[in-house]
């Protein structure tokens, strides 16, 4: 494993595994169990980490803390589902689920705060709104006269909402700082081409010489494609059952929930990420433009802005996330 990898937590012996919750696919067919159920204690204890910083946010504003579920998991899922996954997207994934949100005002006021704040400045968290978010939109993009922070909160509102229920697991591995276009994901400097996982696959999509960087949103697409096409491969000849899933750009709440509570790292780094999340016309239709987020001069964790699907830029990333749909 090279220097640096996060443990593998999915991937463990018989000797690890004494005193752990093993799955042994005695499920009945109909029958469904939380997924920290079936998880070794270092991703339940991610779990109930994840939501108590959620919960922790939430109180340094004074608001009642999102319920944050995980949804079932399907029949027969086990770590060996997981690691297979993390065979081709890295040691270590993030397990998320969108939270139940009743007030999405007081949920967008703690998750993109207005200005820079001293509690996420003490945490190496860059989390703040960029100016251009009260800046009013191009009408010929978005349908009519409106601020560019109520079309980016349109459009991550209703695209979370069509993923509930959907449990992520997310690659966790550390975006670069912007050089030359040439960084690469895996350390902060971006000069170690050997800590992604994912490098292997890219270029082989896209071309020798390629990586994360100077991809546009259907490129990133046919990478994600590439990487759900390899892994059903690998359940099915391991004779596993492969279950309802997806492999795509991680959506913007993920990505904001992500970086403000469990990687903070990424929000301090000048490269920006594209989103799955579409830019959504008032009349909720997909105006053809994509969301990106992420560069820390742009309100990091907080930034939020838009790119056309053809669009490649030398500091836009991406990262991916495994969907597990709940059925």
């Amino acid at each position: 494993m090279p220097e640096g990898r996060p443990p593998r937590y999915f991937t463990l012996t018989p000797e690890q595994l004494a005193g752990y919750e093993v799955e042994e696919n005695t499920l009945r067919p109909d029958k469904k169990e939380p997924l920290d159920k079936k998880l070794p204690v270092e991703i339940k204890e991610s779990v109930v980490a994840l939501r108590q910083a959620l919960a922790d946010r939430a109180a340094e504003f004074g608001l009642t803390p999102p319920k944050f579920d995980l949804p079932p998991l399907p029949p027969d899922f086990s770590t060996e589902h997981l690691a297979v996954f993390e065979k081709f997207l890295g040691a270590h994934l993030e397990v998320s689920t969108v939270p139940e949100v009743e007030n999405w005002d007081e949920y967008f006021r703690m998750m993109y705060p207005e200005g820079k704040r001293p509690n996420d400045e003490q945490k190496g968290l860059v989390s703040y709104l960029p100016d251009w978010w009260k800046k009013v939109a191009n009408t010929n993009i978005v349908g009519g006269p409106e601020k560019w922070g109520t079309s980016f909160i349109r459009s991550i509102k209703i695209d979370a909402e069509a993923s509930k229920g959907q449990l992520f697991l997310t690659e966790a591995i550390q975006k670069p700082n912007y050089t030359n276009g040439k960084q690469q994901y895996g350390t902060k400097e971006g000069a170690d081409d050997t800590q992604d996982y994912l490098l292997p696959i890219i270029c082989e999509v896209l071309g020798d010489g390629k990586n994360r960087f100077s991809n546009n949103w259907d490129q990133v697409n046919l990478v994600a494609a590439k990487v759900k096409e390899k892994i059903v491969a690998e359940l099915t000849a391991k004779r596993l059952f492969v279950p309802d899933f997806d492999v795509k750009i991680t959506p913007a709440i993920i990505s904001n929930l992500e970086m403000s509570l469990r990687h903070p790292e990424n929000s301090t780094t000048t490269t920006s990420e594209w989103c799955s999340t579409p830019l959504l016309k008032q009349d909720n239709a997909d105006s053809g433009y994509r969301l990106f987020v992420g560069r820390s001069g742009s309100g990091g964790a907080g930034c939020v802005r838009y790119a056309g699907r053809g669009s490649a830029w030398l500091n836009g990333g991406f990262r991916l996330s495994v969907v597990l749909k709940n059925t």
